[in-house]
C-alpha cells in the first residue's frame, strides 16, 4: 500500500508537485490550499474517504488535524492518515503545537507539511524525536513523514526546496533526501 510506505509517499508528492499550482504563487503561505486539495484528491484517487479541510464536500471541516484520509470497513473504522500542516514562518513553539496534534492522533501515517527556518531545521527534527519518544502513546507500526518547505535564495535560480524526512514509532528518524524546484 503505496500511502503506508512514508518513502513512496513522499517520492511521489516530489513527482506530482511540479504539476501543481503552487509554484505560480508569490509565497509559500499561499499554499495551503493547493496542498490540502491535492492530498484530498490523492486520497480519494488511492481508495480512501477524506474529511478535512478542503474537502469540497459537506463534511469540508477538520477533525483536530487539516485532513484525514480514513477508511469504513465490515470490521470498523480507522484512519490511514493524519496531515497537519503549518505554513507560515512561525516559531518552534507553534510548530511543536501542530506537530503534537499528529502525536495525539491514531493513524497509520502521520504527515507534517512545515516551513521552518533554515537554521532552525535540524532543531525542530531534534524537538519532533523527542516528541515522539516521550509520547506514552506510540503505536508499533505509526510513522511520520516530515515534509519541509524551504526556499533557496542561496541558489541559481532561486528555488524551492522540498525536504523529506520519516520517523518511526519509536522516535528512528531517516532523511527522504530532497529536490529543488525553479521558483523566483
Amino acid at each position: 500500500m503505496i500511502q503506508r510506505i512514508c518513502e513512496e509517499l513522499f517520492k511521489r508528492f516530489l513527482t506530482d508537485f511540479q504539476a501543481l499550482e503552487c509554484l505560480k504563487k508569490d509565497y509559500i503561505q499561499y499554499f495551503t490550499s493547493d496542498l490540502l486539495t491535492y492530498f484530498h484528491k490523492l486520497g480519494q484517487t488511492l481508495g480512501y474517504k477524506t474529511y478535512g479541510s478542503y474537502n469540497p464536500s459537506p463534511e469540508g471541516t477538520e477533525y483536530l488535524v487539516d485532513q484525514c484520509w480514513y477508511v469504513e470497513g465490515q470490521s470498523g473504522i480507522w484512519m490511514e492518515l493524519a496531515l497537519e500542516q503549518e505554513l507560515s514562518y512561525d516559531t518552534l513553539d507553534s510548530i511543536k503545537e501542530d506537530f503534537e496534534k499528529l502525536l495525539d492522533i491514531k493513524a497509520f501515517v502521520k504527515v507534517g507539511i512545515f516551513i521552518p527556518r533554515k537554521p532552525e531545521r535540524e532543531d525542530v527534527l531534534k524537538l519532533m524525536q523527542e516528541l515522539i519518544v516521550r509520547h506514552m502513546i506510540n503505536i508499533p507500526g505509526e510513522q511520520y513523514l516530515i515534509i519541509f518547505l524551504t526556499y533557496r535564495s542561496d541558489v541559481k535560480p532561486k528555488s524551492l526546496e522540498i525536504e523529506g524526512h520519516k520517523f518511526d514509532f519509536l522516535g528512528n528518524r531517516e532523511s527522504l533526501g530532497s529536490r529543488l524546484y525553479p521558483w523566483e
